[in-house]
């Protein structure tokens, strides 16, 4: 009986030693599934971290480079519509420069027109009054004595040159300051000083025909001038070298297609 205790107890601590290690066994190989459960799922939490950060990362940078386009689209629509903006601006300030710039020019033209039209009236009615014919007649530029006549097919007597010459001029004695006027209606075509004439006015009247009047001072016209008949000239200067024996005088010639003719013929 006693020895049947002894086995009972022993197989009841076999038991319990067994059952302890089973459970101790159990616990280790749950703790083991526990903590290989624990490691896939941290591995996956891992992995879903990472590939949620790499997405992130990449979906970020797809953003920001798209978001980075946009940016630049809208910069480079923005700059177009100023540009256009700007070039619309410049063509409207082109045209409306353009506009004002011909309302002035079509007003200076006006003015330039008109002014040209009205040298234009005026240079053709003083032309149309220069047709001096072989016909017509002068006006004396000068009361006087005709000191020395014209003269072309013989040579006459110059007492201050003492020398006997050619005389395309009629001679006419003046005292200084005496008036002189125009022979007739001409303009003014040249002004000049030489050493036999003195201050020397040339006037075509029209046709070919000019006339000349040398030895004058204090002219009242000037080159381009229209003059007509009877107009005040200048006046009567102290007489050059080449007529200081005879005086004070005018020096009138009448020229015809460039030669020389006899004012006499003409003078009334």
């Amino acid at each position: 009986m006693g020895k049947l205790r002894k086995n009972q107890k022993s197989y009841l601590t076999i038991g319990v030693i067994t059952l302890a290690a089973v459970i101790v066994l159990a616990g280790i190989s749950y703790r083991q599934s526990k903590t290989q459960e624990m490691d896939e799922q941290e591995a996956v939490i891992m992995a879903e971290s990472e590939w949620t950060e790499d997405a992130a990362a990449d979906g970020g940078d797809t953003d920001l480079s798209d978001a980075e386009q946009d940016s630049e689209a809208a910069s480079d629509s923005s700059a177009g519509d100023t540009d256009a903006s700007t070039a619309e601006d410049s063509a409207a300030s082109s045209t409306e420069m353009n506009t004002a710039g011909a309302a002035d020019g079509s007003a200076q033209g006006s003015t330039v027109i008109e002014g040209t039209t009205e040298d234009a009236v005026e240079t053709m009615a003083s032309t149309a009054t220069l047709s001096f014919s072989e016909s017509d007649v002068l006006r004396w530029p000068l009361q006087g004595d005709i000191l020395i006549n014209y003269s072309m097919d013989e040579s006459v007597y110059f007492a201050t040159l003492d020398q006997y010459k050619y005389n395309p001029a009629l001679i006419i004695r003046g005292d200084v300051n005496a008036q002189v006027s125009a022979a007739a209606a001409g303009q003014v075509t040249g002004i000049e000083t030489t050493a036999e004439t003195g201050e020397t006015v040339t006037m075509d009247i029209g046709n070919g025909y000019q006339l000349v009047c040398g030895q004058l001072k204090d002219l009242q016209v000037k080159e381009g001038d229209f003059v007509g008949a009877g107009e005040l000239i200048g006046y009567i200067s102290e007489p050059t070298k080449y007529y200081s024996v005879e005086g004070s005088n005018l020096y009138f010639a009448m020229i015809k297609d460039g030669k020389p003719v006899n004012p006499l013929n003409y003078l009334e």
